[in-house]
């Protein structure tokens, strides 16, 4: 089980139902108007969960949650007067690739230390960064900042919430594990590489797969986003 894991599920068990990062920031407003973000391809899986408590993937789910985090995405922009910039999927480009997976282990990284029990004993300011490779998406998209994503979610097919329903009734105080919401994003200045702003969530609630609640979900994702 990865670090990330633990720690959420540290934080699940002394909080019951859920577990959120205050925002991390360096930058409170943007130096410039109108400022250009890059959305990067969003790091998305949402799963269903068998009456045997497997996760198994939804594409469907999948496909529509990420596009109503990219349309509740685009109005957070709109409110702070930024420029969204769509990064081009069918661009296939090794460095891009590895440096989203390596915002993947930052951002687990950033958890653990800024809000968990594996602090590094080197980092004690918010100071993270990605790379300078960054610049090849500020060269190419003409952009002032990306955005990376990570998001996951799980929610209970019927089998399993009448499973749920039927055990909490016939063991009380025994609370079977439903859907979660797991979930953190990254500003990063494309002219350096530096994390400019960072937030995340866990809870067990929460629904990406309809755009009403999706906004809710993002707007709680972008509090304290520069503006």
């Amino acid at each position: 089980m990865s670090r990330l894991l633990v720690i959420f599920l540290f934080f699940f068990i002394f909080s019951c139902s859920s577990f959120n990062t205050e925002p991390k920031y360096t930058i409170s407003v943007f130096d410039k108007n109108s400022p250009k973000i890059l959305l990067m391809p969003i790091d998305i899986e949402i799963c269903e969960l068998t009456l045997a408590g497997m996760c198994e993937p939804n594409a469907v789910w999948t496909k529509n949650s990420e596009e109503n985090i990219i349309i509740s995405f685009k109005e957070v922009l709109n409110r702070r007067n930024a420029v969204l910039k769509k990064y081009n999927i069918n661009e296939k480009n090794d460095n891009i690739i590895q440096l989203i997976k390596l915002h993947t282990q930052i951002g687990q990284e950033i958890i653990n230390n800024e809000y968990g029990p594996f602090e590094l004993p080197t980092k004690k300011e918010f100071n993270w960064s990605i790379g300078k490779k960054v610049k090849l998406l500020k060269n190419k998209y003409k952009s002032d900042y990306a955005i990376f994503i990570y998001f996951r979610d799980q929610y209970s097919s019927t089998e399993r919430f009448i499973y749920n329903i039927v055990t909490a009734v016939l063991f009380p105080g025994i609370i079977p594990i439903g859907g979660s919401q797991l979930a953190f994003g990254s500003l990063v200045n494309l002219n350096n590489g530096e994390i400019t702003w960072f937030n995340g969530y866990y809870r067990s609630f929460g629904d990406v797969r309809d755009l009403e609640n999706a906004r809710d979900t993002v707007n709680k994702l972008f509090e304290e986003f520069p503006g």
